[in-house]
């Protein structure tokens, strides 16, 4: 639930961001020039929470360290033996602690409060502002659909899409910080393969624009959505996607 939150509450920010990198461009009539900021903003925030992210990941596990380093300090001092049993169950509960900060878990969970926030931008205002008129909403783009209808697909696709270009920077962030090159740059391609799903999704929606356009845009969008999910699947494959210290847990 801190996850989800603080993950909301990054893409808040990063909303604020790409507003103020917009307004120097709003007199521009391109697409790209207009969409570019939200993009780059939201990969900042990204980028930006999973380095706080890790820098607590730290304190906790340096917090775990030193009240394993206690407890055997006063085991000696008391000069007790332990038996295997309670051994094993101290293990497990400190196993139990780390196993709650694994880049799985936490990576869907800060992907869902970011897509959540997301969603509420996208289609709560619009649900909002319709719940208190009458009659039915429809855009040229999509005239035999409602628009509530269309607005909720591209909601759930963009939702599922922000949980895997969490989990893309979670990825990414993780490698960046290895002292291998190699595993640096894996981890470069990682993030800049996020930026550019984000930018693909988001240049898909451009086709709204044009009369009858979601049945064009509604297909590009699901068809960035499940490069994605190959791209996890099949470029990070999901056995080395946890860091080693994770996988043994």
């Amino acid at each position: 639930m801190i996850v989800v939150t603080t993950s909301a509450f990054a893409y808040l920010i990063s909303l604020l961001l790409s507003s103020l990198l917009w307004l120097p461009l709003s007199s521009f009539s391109s697409a790209i020039l207009l969409l570019l900021p939200a993009i780059i903003a939201q990969q900042a925030g990204r980028c930006a929470f999973v380095a706080i992210y890790h820098v607590v990941e730290g304190a906790i596990t340096a917090s775990i360290h030193a009240h394993e380093r206690q407890q055997q300090q006063q085991r000696q001092q008391q000069q007790q033996l332990i038996d295997v049993d309670q051994e094993e169950e101290q293990h497990h509960e400190r196993n139990l602690m780390r196993l709650e900060l694994n880049d799985w878990s936490c990576g869907i969970a800060a992907g869902i409060g970011f897509g959540a926030m997301h969603a509420l931008m996208l289609y709560g205002t619009l649900l909002a502002s319709e719940a208190s008129t009458l009659g039915t909403l429809y855009q040229p783009s999509c005239p035999q659909i409602p628009s509530l209808v269309i607005s909720a697909l591209n909601t759930m696709m963009f939702s599922l899409i922000d949980i895997l270009l969490m989990l893309f920077t979670f990825y990414g962030m993780r490698k960046r910080k290895s002292k291998t090159y190699r595993h640096r740059q894996a981890g470069n391609v990682a993030l800049g393969i996020c930026l550019g799903i984000h930018f693909m999704a988001t240049m898909a929606t451009t086709a709204n624009l044009l009369p009858g356009g979601c049945r064009i845009a509604l297909p590009l969008l699901a068809i960035v959505l499940l490069t994605a999910g190959a791209y996890l699947q099949f470029g990070i494959r999901l056995t080395r996607f946890l860091p080693k210290p994770q996988q043994v847990l």
